[in-house]
């Protein structure tokens, strides 16, 4: 029976990453044309706008029915590693070879920029936004999460994590959302810090790279060609398949449509088309 995931949903523009995710369509080699999708950085933003990075820089943002409604492009900073939308009047665009963050407002022309650098963190690879307009950082080097606001001024220090598990993590994404941050690192699962970057506990999804959070209640993550949706309050999960030719590339959910981002274009269905296991 085809079937929606539980509640109303509203994504928080985390994205979802398939286990096919980054593999090359058959017949291109392994330097991507500019023209080509980043799949990577593509999110979605809690009204069901769609927001995607191309190798050349260009940043694009389409409304549900695919129309364009917003263009950016900077060539000066290296390669895009994060976009993040979870306020779509307030986007970040994080380049990690500059250590510098871009904000654009929701027609993606830009309001303001800040450099890591110049706030004396060193190589960086994962920023986002807080709710109270501030920002998280992981610091490799440190192996900690920062709270900081684009003064460079350090609110929040979490712990150090190779004194908790003895082991130095690579996170691959960080998300604020409800009164929790969420950190996905490969091999391990989704740890759970407050709001002061402090950790709390371990969600074991081992296989887990990239995550939705809908709503402040459900986790949502791709593994083995399904969508497991986990309760965050319960921990309770529900299975739903993803249709076989849709997975290769990204794929991310909005309240009305699942969305197919590979390198070389975006393909919508209807969200009923998910089937529950």
């Amino acid at each position: 029976m085809k079937v929606l995931l539980p509640g109303c949903f509203s994504l928080y523009c985390i994205v979802l990453l398939s286990s096919c995710g980054g593999v090359q369509s058959a017949g291109k080699t392994n330097s991507p044309e500019g023209d080509q999708i980043n799949i990577r950085t593509a999110v979605t933003d809690q009204l069901g706008n769609l927001y995607y990075a191309k190798y050349s820089n260009e940043i694009i943002k389409e409304d549900p029915t695919g129309k364009q409604i917003g263009y950016f492009s900077n060539n000066r900073l290296g390669q895009i590693g994060v976009i993040d939308a979870t306020s779509p009047l307030k986007v970040l665009v994080f380049y990690p070879a500059f250590n510098t963050g871009v904000v654009l407002d929701r027609r993606l022309l830009e309001t303001s920029r800040f450099s890591l650098i110049d706030m004396g963190f060193g190589e960086i690879d994962l920023v986002a936004f807080s709710r109270d307009g501030t920002l998280w950082i992981f610091d490799d080097h440190e192996q900690r999460l920062y709270k900081v606001n684009q003064l460079g001024q350090i609110l929040r220090t979490g712990e150090d994590l190779r004194l908790i598990f003895n082991d130095r993590l690579q996170p691959s994404r960080v998300i604020e959302a409800g009164e929790n941050v969420y950190l996905a690192i490969p091999g391990w699962g989704v740890f759970i810090f407050d709001l002061f970057g402090q950790y709390k506990t371990q969600m074991l999804y081992p296989a887990i790279n990239d995550f939705q959070i809908i709503e402040d209640k459900s986790l949502v993550f791709e593994q083995e060609g399904e969508l497991i949706a986990v309760d965050l309050t319960t921990s309770e999960e529900k299975h739903y398949q993803v249709p076989p030719d849709m997975k290769t590339g990204r794929i991310l959910l909005t309240t009305q449509q699942v969305i197919q981002v590979t390198d070389g274009g975006i393909r919508r269905l209807p969200f009923g088309d998910l089937l529950d296991d």
